[in-house]
């Protein structure tokens, strides 16, 4: 970066995750914190990571995924969301956050 420390112009930046193939599911559903998995894939704790949610990308892009997207088959829901944002409030979400505080009050 700029010796300054100040940026005069922009960058985009393109975020993800990447999972190699064979992997499986793993539903984090009550583990609290997890608002990465909104969708309504019908995939199960374990089951081949297989879904339009999932998207391919290498080696071949899957134009029947593309489609589902492009039809709107692959989004996020209301009710879904609300049901990831109440995990928030379990035990173990609880004590999560009060660790991360306790590192920050400890500077």
């Amino acid at each position: 970066g700029p010796s300054d420390g100040i940026w005069t112009t922009y960058r985009r930046v393109l975020g993800g995750t990447v999972a190699k193939g064979g992997t499986k599911y793993c539903d984090k559903t009550g583990s609290g914190g997890v608002l990465s998995d909104l969708g309504r894939h019908g995939l199960e704790d374990g089951d081949k990571l297989q879904s339009p949610f999932f998207p391919i990308v290498y080696p071949r892009f899957d134009n029947n995924e593309a489609e589902n997207r492009d039809e709107g088959k692959v989004g996020r829901s209301p009710k879904d969301i609300v049901g990831k944002i109440g995990g928030l409030a379990g035990k173990a979400s609880g004590d999560k956050f009060f660790s991360f505080f306790k590192v920050l009050g400890s500077r």
